[in-house]
């Protein structure tokens, strides 16, 4: 992601929730604000993956899914 160009976004929260959201990045040792949210953000998107995998799998096992017999086990 660093060789990435980046866009800024500006949004929107309660007061609170960016102190906590800087208490966090500090307690995690993050440099900055921007690079604690931008490490939320991969760690929700492998969240997901993960959850959509498993559930894949699940179907697969179930039988809701068939392999291809052509396809490697």
């Amino acid at each position: 992601y660093n060789t990435m160009q980046r866009a800024i976004m500006n949004i929107s929260l309660p007061i609170e929730m960016v102190r906590e959201l800087k208490q966090e990045a500090k307690a995690d040792r993050f440099s900055s604000l921007s690079e604690f949210m931008r490490h939320v953000i991969r760690e929700r998107r492998r969240d997901r993956l993960a959850t959509e995998l498993h559930e894949e799998r699940r179907k697969i096992l179930s039988g809701e899914i068939k392999l291809s017999k052509t396809l490697p086990r």
